[in-house]
């Protein structure tokens, strides 16, 4: 018999006969164990016993336990951002996966605050502030920047202070960012649209000035978002080489273009 023509028992099981209506040649044969036997079964083994199942126990929700479980997730997430602290969120451009993160509330809830809010039609532009409000919390957003350039001398040392945060209303996309808090790094949109076009950057520290470059060695590169809006660029391990390292304190830095695809923090 050729190889073709071979079958491995180990693949198609031992042979089967298709059933028969016949009885079975030869008498039936029973077996019987002493009492002798019976009882050393029984030392070995222990008496018969009905299976126990409190080691596997089954725990099943009814629909109705399982809606109000959910129920309670929505209402905790509602709680943590109510509708004007969601939009504010949304409007600076993050995303609901950095906002779920973030508040500790799962994606799926968060969706569904944002149907039960705007019904899929959310628009930024309600929760940025009016022009006036706009120039005077840009101001405030300025002050609160960081820079090591000192003032004249006679003047009082503005260095050090502990500045007060105004509410957060988006970032202008002219303005080149990166922001630096102890959950996340990110970088603004127009920061991003002035490095681009590239794959990779590299961020380095020298004298609390920071470098933000297109990438030209593979061992420092972080993945560069391909579209010009604010997004994540980093995590724990960069918020350690940012703030533990070099002693940065989280907040805002601008950045000014140096030449192309190099960004500077302002001295």
């Amino acid at each position: 018999m050729s190889d073709i023509l071979k079958f491995s028992k180990f693949k198609v099981g031992e042979p089967r006969f298709p059933k028969s209506e016949e009885p079975a040649n030869g008498p039936v044969i029973e077996y019987r164990l002493s009492p002798e036997e019976i009882e050393k079964i029984r030392k070995k083994y222990g008496p018969p016993a009905k299976r126990s199942r409190q080691n596997q126990p089954i725990n099943f929700k009814s629909k109705a336990q399982r809606e109000a479980a959910k129920m309670k997730v929505i209402d905790k997430a509602r709680e943590s951002l109510p509708k004007d602290k969601l939009g504010a969120l949304l409007a600076q451009g993050l995303t609901g996966s950095q906002i779920s993160k973030d508040y500790d509330i799962p994606y799926w809830a968060l969706v569904q605050l944002k149907e039960e809010y705007w019904g899929g039609s959310f628009n930024p532009d309600d929760y940025l502030a009016e022009p006036e409000e706009k120039q005077e919390g840009q101001q405030a957003s300025d002050d609160h920047i960081k820079s090591t350039q000192k003032l004249d001398a006679g003047e009082i040392d503005l260095n050090g202070f502990d500045w007060a945060v105004p509410a957060r209303i988006g970032i202008p996309e002219h303005r080149k960012i990166i922001s630096i808090s102890e959950k996340r790094v990110s970088l603004s949109a127009g920061a991003i649209k002035a490095l681009l076009p590239c794959d990779y950057i590299q961020i380095g520290i020298k004298n609390k000035i920071i470098a933000v470059i297109r990438a030209r060695d593979e061992k420092y590169r972080y993945k560069l978002p391909q579209q010009p809006k604010a997004a994540q660029i980093g995590g724990k391990r960069l918020i350690t080489f940012l703030m533990d390292k070099h002693g940065l304190e989280p907040g805002e830095y601008e950045l000014e273009e140096y030449k192309e695809g190099c960004l500077v923090s302002k001295r």
